[in-house]
């Protein structure tokens, strides 16, 4: 588990410091979901979980809901140097290669571009660390059968089986085409593909393009790559953009959502 958990009303992380710390998306109704649609259907795997987040002072919920085996808190606004100095390169690659799709967003509106670029890039700086935090954290030999990348805000809404992924490929959630960036299941080998994101910038030229970037960088790499038919805005969601998409309150409510906090999200 990777990164930070999204504010209500609002986009996560944001490149201008914020004074006070706006309300987040419950945890807990996540929490109660992975459990529902991908634990205890695989009841023939032992799961153990790890966390990298942006937000320490949930230490102590993370904990009590999943009793990580490794952990590690960090502050986001810790890295925004290390962001920024990111987003440039991705944009000295773009104009260096002549990456059209990368030079046109610039083009069309830089300050847009920045922003997404400054949240697609501190995704990537968490799965890098996250997954480098598996591989020092397990012992030598002692490998795990699948590993399942997953946000701390993301809302499960179908069951995950294990048992139907092909691990050797590295498989998103469906969105587009295989631009899904919720969640990833893949071979402890491949994790090794996510902790070297972050490098990929400096030391293979990589432009960061919302949502397809991944995708092209593991076919760069050779990398098998697909996606699953659980459906980004159907059957996951980041919490706090379901009343946007649809997704309705009596769906939520089972997994211990409040009806203040839905109604406090975005609408359609």
């Amino acid at each position: 588990m990777r990164g930070g958990v999204s504010p209500v009303a609002r986009q996560y992380p944001s490149i201008r410091p914020v004074r006070r710390k706006p309300e987040q998306v419950s945890i807990e109704v996540v929490a109660d979901s992975i459990q529902r649609h991908l634990v205890l259907p695989n009841e023939g795997y032992e799961f153990t979980f790890g966390i990298q987040s942006w937000d320490p002072d949930l230490r102590e919920r993370f904990e009590a809901l999943y009793k990580p085996a490794f952990e590690l808190y960090e502050e986001n606004r810790r890295f925004r140097s290390r962001i920024l100095g990111l987003v440039l390169r991705s944009w000295s690659n773009a104009l260096f290669q002549r990456h059209m799709a990368g030079i046109n967003r610039i083009r069309s509106s830089w300050r847009a571009t920045l922003a997404q670029d400054y949240a697609g890039i501190s995704q990537a700086i968490a799965l890098s660390r996250v997954a480098k935090l598996a591989i020092s954290q397990t012992k030598t030999g002692d490998t795990y059968d699948i590993v399942v990348i997953l946000r701390p805000d993301v809302i499960l809404l179908k069951d995950i089986d294990l048992g139907s992924y092909d691990s050797t490929q590295i498989t998103c959630n469906g969105y587009l085409d295989m631009c899904g960036d919720f969640r990833w299941i893949l071979s402890f080998r491949n994790l090794s593909f996510f902790a070297n994101l972050e490098r990929s910038f400096w030391s293979e030229g990589r432009v960061h393009i919302p949502h397809s970037w991944i995708r092209d960088h593991a076919r760069i790499q050779n990398i098998s790559y697909s996606q699953d038919d659980i459906r980004a805005g159907i059957d996951e969601e980041v919490l706090r953009k379901t009343r946007m998409n649809g997704i309705e309150f009596r769906t939520l409510k089972r997994y211990g959502l409040a009806l203040d906090e839905y109604e406090a999200y975005e609408e359609q």
